[in-house]
């Protein structure tokens, strides 16, 4: 890294020390031939002869004993309720309603498939309309020690084959839906006002369990990272966020358990991450060609030292590793310091305006080439500087980059000193030219005490200024944006006012 420091008294480079990554490895385990005919020995013998003939996949199987799959869909719940729940014989001869001769076997057989047929809420509902509670006829004299007396009775109804309501005992009401007790009854009634018209939703499924763990603390302490999405991959994964590479879970995860003991587990941290969409993944357009051809390099020596390119390579990422740690060190101190401002420096790819995707007049409008120099704080991207300008006030020469810096410190006019990341862009951030102008404003009455540009390691230049871009452009892809840009007199001004 090559960091030029201005200010009145000094003006210096520093050189920065390697250190060593660690490298991963992933292990792929194979079973053998012993073990796979060990375990097709202790199959059952259906299944043995099987895979004589062809070779299968056993799933679910454990001592001879098939495993049954949990229900999981609406559909096999329901099909597992109507097996447990068969059509029951109906109630004795001795009835005094005299139920078997209302509803006829083949009817009794059809109410009960017709039932099962229909969802868990489905059958509720129709169990509550079926259902008359009317009020008790008849009451027992009850000693002090007996149970409460109930407030209500129940009688139970059955469509008969003309589609008529017919009253029915309650055995025969609830054999014909294949239940053989009658607390689903009980459930459905005690928990239902009366004056209700409909029962009650239910509650399945909606309980907290014991061990839920509340995600949204495992959220909060992972966004406190700042992911952030890639300026090199917005076009293909626009919806991925990404975390610098020298960040783990690992490490992640170390730092939540500090602050929150025995709130989960690794895994459970590791899937929230996974969740929200976030890599730690290298980006494949950020690569530099030194780290590319070293994929390529196959080296004949033992040791790493001894072989030129190995320590050349080694050189290179113990640099950016240093580089970017850097970074880290004035991301954080962005926070606390007063009357410093660290602000990465990025010039983004040229803007075509007018951009209204769908209108055909605009595809043979000539377009005019917008620029747009951003200037956003390490840490977050709430108080970004955005100076543009087009191709009809200037171009981007030195001198317009130059210009830029200069009114973008004038917007802080209150900070005495300035710290710029940038990337190496030798026609832009590389140049007398501008080191020149850096030079005249600090020695400027207004200017600043110091202005420091820092460089990232070429190739490994992903900074806050990337992020911005990508929402500036993923505001431009939005049709009611570029409504409002048609009819605003300078549009680009005020699509970075909107975000």
């Amino acid at each position: 890294m090559l960091m030029l420091s201005l200010n009145k008294r000094l003006k210096s480079v520093h050189s920065l020390t390697p250190t060593k990554r660690r490298k991963t490895a992933v292990e792929i385990m194979q079973p053998t031939a012993s073990t796979s005919s060990k375990s097709a020995s202790t199959l059952p013998e259906a299944t043995a002869e099987a895979t004589d003939s062809e070779p299968q996949l056993n799933v679910g199987i454990s001592n001879g004993v098939e495993k049954k799959k949990r229900p999981r869909t609406s559909e096999e719940q329901t099909a597992v309720s109507k097996e447990k729940h068969p059509l029951l014989p109906p109630c004795r001869n001795e009835c005094t309603r005299k139920c078997y001769l209302k509803i006829s076997p083949i009817r009794r057989a059809d109410i009960h498939e017709q039932f099962w047929a229909q969802s868990y809420e489905s059958r509720r509902m129709w169990l509550f309309h079926h259902i008359v509670r009317v009020e008790v006829q008849r009451r027992r004299t009850t000693g002090e020690n007996s149970r409460k007396p109930r407030q209500s009775s129940f009688k139970y109804k059955l469509p008969d084959d003309n589609g008529n309501d017919v009253f029915v005992c309650k055995v025969f009401f609830l054999r014909t839906l294949g239940y053989a007790s009658d607390k689903v009854v009980t459930c459905l009634m005690s928990t239902t006002n009366p004056t209700l018209l409909s029962p009650n939703p239910s509650t399945r499924g909606k309980h907290k369990p014991s061990n839920c763990v509340d995600e949204s603390v495992i959220t909060d302490h992972i966004n406190s990272f700042n992911p952030q999405i890639s300026h090199y991959r917005r076009e293909h994964a626009p919806r991925r966020r990404y975390l610098s590479p020298e960040i783990t879970i690992k490490f992640m995860f170390t730092d939540f358990e500090s602050k929150y003991p025995k709130f989960c587990t690794y895994d459970k941290y590791r899937k929230v991450v996974q969740k929200l969409n976030i890599s730690f993944c290298k980006l494949g357009e950020e690569e530099c060609e030194f780290c590319l051809i070293n994929q390529n390099h196959r080296c004949d020596s033992t040791n790493d030292v001894e072989c030129d390119e190995c320590r050349k390579f080694m050189e290179h990422k113990a640099l950016a590793a240093k580089v970017r740690q850097l970074y880290a060190g004035d991301k954080q101190a962005s926070v606390s310091s007063e009357g410093h401002s660290y602000r990465s420096v990025d010039l983004q790819k040229v803007i075509m305006m007018p951009r209204l995707p769908g209108v055909k007049t605009a595809v043979f409008t000539r377009r005019l080439v917008v620029f747009h120099e951003t200037f956003a704080p390490l840490k977050s991207l709430s108080n970004t500087i955005s100076v543009v300008w087009h191709e009809a006030i200037s171009g981007r020469g030195a001198d317009d980059i130059a210009s830029s810096f200069v009114t973008a410190m004038k917007q802080e006019s209150g900070v005495k000193h300035f710290t710029f990341w940038m990337d190496n862009c030798s026609a832009q951030n590389k140049n007398w030219t501008i080191f020149t102008a850096m030079v005249s404003y600090v020695n400027h009455e207004s200017g600043p005490e110091s202005i420091t540009f820092k460089y990232l390691i070429a190739g490994h230049t992903f900074m806050s200024a990337d992020a911005f871009h990508a929402s500036v452009e993923k505001q431009l892809r939005k049709k009611r944006i570029c409504m409002i840009l048609m009819i605003s007199n300078n549009p680009f001004q005020t699509l970075i006012k909107m975000l």
